[in-house]
């Protein structure tokens, strides 16, 4: 993607500016705002929005911007799945 066209895509698809796009960014370290970890495989983290309000939350990994999508931003799931997982590792214990 041209310098030109991510420009484009981050006013049309999120309504900020590649300089929001960087306050953003050097506010959370340059670190995905979930996962913590710096994006070495792609060239920008992903912006996360409210895909109900249009509200932009902050910045992730691909990884990260995935798993909240295919989980639809629902709390519920997402707690049952931690819920889930803590009780697999209570077996382990």
């Amino acid at each position: 993607m041209t310098q030109y066209n991510w420009e484009y895509m981050l006013k049309r698809s999120f309504g900020i500016t590649p300089e929001q796009y960087n306050e953003m960014l050097e506010a959370q370290g340059c670190k995905c705002a979930v996962c913590g970890g710096d994006c070495i495989r792609y060239d920008k983290l992903s912006v996360d929005h409210d895909h109900r309000t249009g509200v932009v939350r902050g910045l992730l990994c691909h990884r990260c911007n995935s798993a909240l999508g295919l989980l639809q931003d629902d709390e519920v799931i997402i707690y049952n799945l931690l819920q889930y997982l803590q009780k697999y590792h209570e077996k382990l214990g």
